[in-house]
């Protein structure tokens, strides 16, 4: 089989979520089971193993491990977990899918999305878009904070990218947006997380930096808070070192602490490069992401400029 994305019209909007689409009638055999398809079913919402399985239904185990094994077969169930339990090795299954599918080919029709995402702009953020926006846009403490005790003052620029994002994924009435600090306090960088501006203002991004393929020069950390922040970009592609103050980076990994999560980083050495990133991928995201390729780390540097001359950042370069 075969993944593939689909957009879900209810009644309060539409939704994209992932389908695994059957490419043989083998495949679908297994679910024609109303056993089959009741453990499908049980297991939606969070892992489980046989036994636990068989107690929800209140069937015999035997049945279980019967229709769980054809469904592991057919590829519609894994095996996500195991645990010591009792002295044995339990299995935790779950889907592979939210949707699994039938495809004939015809019917296809092009998607709604107000004209904003394009299927590689969406598939650059699929971490965050499951039911609701699935992490947190992280910006810097407007309090004197971090190793060179500055203040970031870039964190409205978060708006930008809310209103491009909601295009296309849904938000919840959770919060979202979180300070740099109160990352840190908790210690806990194992999330899909959107990093707002670079490592002098923003603490979580100094504690991705070393994974980047567009790094900050830190040499500086530690110095007084006079001090410039290093000296501003280095490419581990290129070797170029880019210090224009207009000069930003966008740039995706996935977090190290946790190989299912990603890190996406809208960064400059100053806010206005900061500014150039975001205002580059919202506007013009099909040619920032043309050369992006799923699972694999990807960063664009772009320059800003001023063309009408009024002060603002109304356009820009891609300069790697």
């Amino acid at each position: 089989m075969v993944f593939r994305r689909i957009i879900l019209e209810e009644e309060d909007g539409a939704y994209l979520q992932e389908a695994e689409v059957f490419e043989k009638p083998s495949s679908i055999k297994p679910l024609v089971s109303e056993l089959a398809w009741n453990i499908l079913l049980s297991i939606k919402d969070e892992p489980l193993y046989p036994l636990q399985i068989a107690k929800k239904l209140n069937v015999h185990e035997q049945k279980v491990y019967y229709h769980i094994n054809n469904l592991v077969k057919a590829g519609l169930v894994k095996v996500v977990k195991e645990e010591d339990i009792k002295g044995a090795s339990a299995k935790f299954y779950s889907p592979v899918s939210p949707v699994f599918a039938v495809d004939l080919g015809f019917g296809k029709s092009p998607a709604k999305n107000n004209g904003v995402a394009s299927s590689k702009t969406i598939d650059f953020f699929k971490e965050f878009n499951k039911d609701n926006f699935n992490g947190y846009i992280i910006v810097g403490s407007p309090e004197a904070h971090g190793p060179l005790k500055t203040w970031a003052n870039d964190g409205h620029y978060s708006n930008y990218l809310a209103f491009f994002l909601g295009n296309f994924i849904k938000f919840s009435h959770d919060s979202f947006i979180e300070l740099d600090i109160d990352v840190k306090a908790r210690n806990k960088f194992d999330d899909n997380f959107i990093l707002i501006g670079g490592p002098g203002v923003n603490v979580i991004t100094y504690e991705f930096n070393n994974y980047l393929p567009v790094k900050f020069d830190t040499q500086f950390i530690g110095e007084a808070p006079s001090a410039n922040f290093g000296k501003g970009f280095i490419s581990s592609k290129t070797k170029k070192v880019y210090t224009n103050p207009a000069i930003g980076v966008i740039e995706k990994i996935e977090n190290p602490n946790d190989k299912n999560k990603t890190v996406i980083l809208l960064a400059g050495v100053s806010k206005r490069g900061t500014l150039s990133a975001l205002l580059a991928l919202t506007r013009e995201p099909d040619k920032i992401l043309k050369d992006y390729t799923p699972g694999k780390p990807f960063a664009r540097v772009v320059e800003g400029f001023d063309l009408s001359g009024d002060g603002k950042i109304d356009n820009f370069e891609v300069k790697e």
